[in-house]
């Protein structure tokens, strides 16, 4: 079913940016945004990244994270074309003007991507009953469950973070969140060529312990330039992290056959802790006093912490499976 997920993934990118373009209400962007869009980039995200491994064997994870530098991308293009566009021609037609984009966009992936490999001749099920018996799989999964519990903190609450501190002209607040998405860039690509060179969870580990090390400094950030690069910093771990966790299934996965069911067991789980994740860091920083702004990152880091931990412990599981396999 690639085709089908995958148009239907773009179809619904393009009717929620279009649909945003005529919102007045809350609920409306909601639907629009979070259901719409939401929807769509979870069909378009799983196939577009499996393809990949169909093709590339021995640059595989260096060609996924060449693949992911599109989303840090688009996160620093398209706020830079609406904040020019907006004041000049109004909400709407910035918006459609983007979606237009994304349209010309959809059309390469639309008419050049297929499959490799034809389809196996047996129905697969949602979940992988042999991954729930690999402890180094089931490891990975749960730690990446606590390292995206608080993954995007930053990039919700930096702004905010930024003028309620007075650091910088408000004006330069927004550009906190470009700043996280420009180190999201070699984040993605070379922590990924480093993949193919040595272990996938190794890096994955290092990227896990290197965002953890981050959000604590964050603790002790109180001017702008600390906070500029704070966001360089930690855009680079965390995109590391958002790349690096295919090639980590990749390399956990002896049957190639599997890994789109494993993408999406460990995308499901990924998937609430998002969701949770950055509600409840709202929650903690109730009302912006310094203590609850120490909660709220102290609550990130310690949230890295026990992902990098899992990580640690998946890494000595899957070494232990390969003596066994050797001996």
């Amino acid at each position: 079913y690639f085709r089908e997920l995958l148009w239907a993934g773009l179809f619904l990118i393009l009717l929620g940016q279009f649909m945003t373009s005529l919102c007045t209400t809350y609920w409306q962007v909601l639907l629009a945004q979070g259901v719409c869009i939401g929807l769509g980039c979870g069909l378009t995200f799983l196939p577009s990244t499996a393809i990949l491994s169909q093709y590339f064997l021995k640059r595989r994870s260096f060609v996924i994270g060449i693949a992911a530098t599109g989303s840090p991308i688009a996160g620093m293009v398209f706020p830079i074309i609406f904040g020019r566009l907006q004041p000049v021609i109004g909400f709407g037609w910035a918006t459609r003007i983007m979606g237009f984009i994304l349209l010309g966009l959809s059309v390469i992936p639309a008419l050049w991507m297929h499959t490799r490999l034809p389809p196996s001749g047996h129905k697969r099920s949602l979940i992988d009953r042999t991954a729930l018996r690999d402890p180094a799989f089931m490891l990975v999964m749960v730690g990446s469950f606590f390292a995206f519990l608080s993954m995007y903190i930053a990039f919700f609450y930096i702004q905010l973070f930024a003028v309620s501190r007075g650091i910088g002209p408000a004006s330069f607040s927004s550009y906190f969140v470009t700043l996280l998405s420009a180190g999201s860039i070699p984040g993605r690509v070379v922590p990924n060529y480093l993949a193919d060179k040595i272990s996938a969870v190794y890096v994955q580990t290092s990227l896990a312990a290197g965002a953890a090390i981050m959000m604590f400094a964050w603790l002790g950030i109180n001017n702008m330039a600390g906070l500029i690069v704070f966001a360089i910093i930690y855009g680079c771990f965390s995109g590391g992290m958002v790349s690096i966790t295919p090639s980590v299934i990749v390399s956990l996965s002896p049957d190639l056959g599997r890994v789109g069911t494993r993408m999406g067991m460990m995308n499901f789980t990924s998937g609430i802790s998002i969701l949770i994740g950055t509600p409840i860091a709202g929650a903690i920083l109730g009302g912006y006093s310094e203590v609850e702004w120490q909660a709220m990152i102290g609550y990130g880091a310690a949230a890295l912490t026990v992902g990098c931990f899992c990580f640690t412990l998946a890494k000595i599981f899957q070494l232990k499976q390969e003596r066994s396999l050797k001996a």
